[in-house]
């Protein structure tokens, strides 16, 4: 998956800007350029309605700010493109989209190709998370209400239990245990485990061979990292076919979108294909992977055979897209029972555990009479 940067702003402050405002900004530079606008002209218009929200009272001095600083550097005679990059934080292959028709004197155009291809990743992650979303909502819930009952119902019946002087269950035992401990430990388990995480962000951030460790665990985990390497592998497809639909050299473009690349097992199997492609090799021969589908190379075959290489590499990301979507949809539909059968257990486990030894008294007092 791609995160956005903290970048500096004039007041000293970092402004992070989101998927969504990028989208917005390219789509608005695009449209006042194509009217006849230069970029700079373009630029302060923008800048006065960030400063109109700002005066509302609404979030956006940072991205003024940012927009500020965009403008001058245009001004002073600087890439579009390049200001974008240090202020706004494009990642390096809309970047050098934009670059490109800059260069050629087809800017608007640029700005239209990299808008799209930031439209069709931000669809792409959207249809990600709302496929995960409800799998994490009944996951959470399930450990919420285990909790509840491990600390709130399970201590008020121990004393019962206990009070009835025979042999308890062993999975009555187990729960207690449970219970007992998450009375006494629970708070110091729940900071523990926030440590954890925090400590995990910052190794991830900051260690590069922790981060290789947790992509090459996810990659390998069943399904999940079949869907995460097809997620970067249609954004790479798809930003590489950009690049060279717009005119830029294939070695170049190559080279730019593995840059780009954060998904580090689909790094692996790619980049060595720089020096491949700078020495002429057929592009095809690169993604002959076994991670990678078949149809791809034989797409990107039939693009290099027929000139419509840029166009092939983007519908090979498409087909990636669509297989994506379906494997995400089996995914959920296999977590799903998955959970609701994990909950129904937690759940009927602590209540047998309760009812077990009442039914052994009640069995004991029938024979008694």
């Amino acid at each position: 998956m791609i995160f956005a940067k903290l970048l500096p702003i004039n007041n000293g402050r970092k402004y992070s800007w989101r998927r969504r405002d990028k989208i917005l900004l390219l789509e608005q530079l695009e449209m006042f350029i194509s009217a006849g606008l230069s970029a700079s002209r373009g630029l302060e218009i923008i800048e006065n309605g960030q400063s109109g929200k700002r005066d509302r009272g609404k979030r956006g001095g940072g991205k003024l700010a940012s927009l500020e600083n965009v403008r001058k550097e245009v001004e002073s005679g600087g890439l579009l493109s390049r200001a974008l990059l240090d202020h706004v934080g494009l990642s390096k292959s809309l970047v050098s989209i934009i670059e490109h028709g800059e260069r050629v004197g087809g800017l608007a155009l640029s700005l239209k190709s990299a808008h799209d291809l930031l439209v069709r990743e931000d669809e792409l992650t959207k249809k990600c998370l709302s496929a995960m979303m409800y799998p994490i909502v009944i996951g959470t819930f399930a450990i919420i209400l285990t909790m509840g009952l491990m600390r709130g119902v399970v201590p008020q019946i121990v004393p019962m239990l206990s009070g009835m002087h025979v042999e308890l269950p062993v999975l009555t035992k187990i729960t207690i245990w449970l219970s007992g401990a998450a009375v006494s430990f629970g708070l110091h388990a729940l900071l523990a485990a926030l440590s954890l995480c925090i400590a995990a962000i910052f190794a991830y951030k900051k260690l590069f061979i922790f981060k290789r460790f947790i992509h090459n665990t996810i990659h390998h985990a069943p399904l999940i990292g079949d869907a995460v390497y097809s997620y970067a592998l249609s954004i790479f497809l798809r930003s590489l076919g950009t690049l060279i639909s717009s005119g830029m050299p294939i070695a170049v473009a190559y080279s730019e979108s593995v840059e780009t690349v954060s998904f580090e097992p689909l790094k692996m199997d790619i980049s060595h294909g720089t020096k491949q492609v700078s020495g002429g090799s057929p592009l095809q021969d690169i993604f002959v992977n076994k991670n990678i589908p078949a149809h791809v190379p034989m797409l990107i075959s039939a693009g290099e055979t027929s000139g419509s290489l840029g166009e092939s590499l983007i519908r090979a990301a498409s087909i990636i897209d669509s297989d994506l979507e379906n494997t995400l949809k089996r995914l959920t539909s296999l977590i799903e029972p998955i959970l609701m059968i994990g909950v129904g257990g937690v759940v009927g486990a602590i209540a047998l555990s309760i009812m077990m030894p009442i039914y052994e008294i009640s069995r004991i007092l029938q024979h008694a009479h």
